[in-house]
């Protein structure tokens, strides 16, 4: 009031509040703590009067209805994760008819991200941006309505796309190899790097991811005197990737190789095989190998091709490091009885002994098939040699060829070979089916030309009758015998 003898207000409400003065001066007055509903307030004027006395002027009310009811929450909240530092909320508001908006926070939060967010009430999504990529976000919804009562709130977390592109590679180096280039890298300090992405110019369809901390590569199969153009790229966990960074490399190639590459092909790897390192050309350029030994022939005839351009040398010097000089098993005759031994047992035949006459016939034999040669006389002892002991003559008659180069006569006609003596269609069967019916066969053959006397067969064959009478019975051969037979 403008009443100079004016002094204070006293407030009142209808559901018994007050009174309470407010002194002039202060124009407003908080009441805290009322329910919901609608409530009356009445504001008294008090004035000073001469003498000292107070006297009031006539209240002035006002009706107020007090809302302290927080709405529903919201529900249905989720997150989208989006690029660029985005985040999608979606949610469905309450049903309060009073709902004015919805309040939304962000934790933690980036440079350029708001601290707080109201959404009018009509709308149920909302997309955060300014965020980080890669990084976890907690999101807290709540509605408001008219009177300021806010509900619980609603969590949602979020990770926006990591967009951001790892550094690219540093100090690339590429160093130009025969057919091939040896890249070096050092990778980018991103601590989500995850490999490196490798292409080059003379194929776009290939590439190559070696992962981090390998940094180095090396492409082969290049064309040499051909200059190739790599680019390397840095890739992060979320698959961005750096700028790339080029490096050049030219094979080197020899001026006498007449154009064109060395083509390797490796053939055997078979230790006793000794035609080793010789080569055969398949074209202007293109020679094949057969690994194993290297003798010092083949070593002269490789030197020979390169002074003759048919060979690289650059080539030459990287396969002749340690020649190793391999005599012929002729020239080894300590090897022979070892390396026969070890054939015997691969080919699964149990031990047997050599007297004096055999050790000394496979040490006179020249040996022209070498390893091989041995190799086959080991499988064919296993086949067809009950006996444990070994001696000459059994060794001349297992188609050993002496003499000259001719075969032993070892059949009644004398002369036939082994190969003559077994069909084709022994030859094409597994090791054990082929031995047990060469077995079967000879049996037969042995029986019928010693009329089926079991003594006899058995003292041509160098069995025990026992042992003979129970392979008989193994191989169904018994019941052809009949009641005429002899032990």
């Amino acid at each position: 009031s403008s009443n100079p003898a004016f002094t204070h207000v006293v407030i009142t409400h209808d559901r018994g509040g007050g009174p309470r003065a407010v002194l002039k001066g202060s124009e407003t007055s908080v009441w805290e703590g009322l329910g919901s509903g609608e409530y009356t307030f009445t504001v008294t004027a008090c004035y000073t009067a001469a003498g000292g006395s107070t006297r009031t002027s006539v209240g002035r009310s006002v009706t107020l209805k007090v809302d302290t009811t927080p709405p529903g929450p919201v529900t249905g909240l989720s997150a989208v994760d989006n690029d660029f530092g985005r985040v999608q909320l979606n949610w469905t508001n309450p049903g309060d008819p009073d709902l004015r908006y919805v309040e939304i926070t962000c934790e933690p939060l980036s440079a350029d991200a708001q601290t707080l967010t109201a959404v009018p009430s009509a709308s149920g999504t909302y997309t955060w941006k300014g965020l980080a990529g890669g990084v976890t976000y907690t999101f807290t919804v709540k509605a408001v309505d008219e009177s300021g009562n806010q509900s619980e709130i609603a969590v949602v977390i979020g990770t926006p796309w990591d967009v951001t592109p790892p550094g690219p590679v540093m100090n690339p180096k590429a160093v130009a190899i025969d057919d091939g280039v040896v890249l070096f890298w050092t990778d980018s300090p991103d601590a989500d790097l995850k490999w490196i992405q490798i292409e080059h110019d003379a194929n776009p369809k290939w590439y190559a991811d070696p992962p981090k901390g390998k940094q180095t590569y090396t492409k082969t199969g290049l064309t040499n005197y051909t200059t190739y153009t790599f680019t390397l790229k840095a890739v992060d966990e979320t698959g961005n990737r750096s700028e790339g960074v080029s490096v050049t490399a030219t094979p080197p190639g020899d001026p006498n190789a007449r154009g064109g590459d060395v083509v390797i092909k490796i053939i055997d790897n078979t230790i006793y095989e000794n035609h080793t390192f010789t080569y055969t050309e398949t074209g202007s350029q293109a020679l094949t190998f057969y690994s194993g030994t290297a003798t010092p022939a083949a070593v002269d005839i490789l030197a020979e091709a390169c002074g003759k351009g048919a060979f690289r040398q650059d080539l030459f010097f990287r396969l002749n490091v340690i020649p190793i000089h391999m005599s012929a098993l002729r020239e080894r005759h300590s090897d022979i009885e070892p390396l026969l031994h070890h054939f015997l047992c691969e080919a699964g035949a149990h031990p047997f002994t050599f007297d004096d006459d055999a050790r000394a016939y496979l040490t006179e034999y020249p040996w022209p098939g070498n390893v091989r040669e041995l190799k086959n006389l080991a499988e064919r002892i296993a086949v067809l040699c009950d006996d444990d002991h070994i001696g000459r003559d059994d060794l001349e008659n297992l188609f050993l060829p002496h003499n000259g180069g001719k075969p032993p006569d070892n059949t009644p006609g004398g002369g036939a070979s082994c190969q003559n003596i077994l069909d084709d269609g022994i030859l094409k069967m597994s090791y054990s089916h082929a031995k047990e019916l060469f077995e079967k066969r000879y049996l037969e053959h042995q029986l019928k030309k010693n009329d089926y006397i079991i003594s006899r067969t058995a003292e041509a064959t160098g069995m025990y009758p026992g042992n003979l009478h129970a392979k008989l019975r193994k191989f169904g051969i018994e019941k052809n015998i009949g009641s005429t037979r002899e032990y």
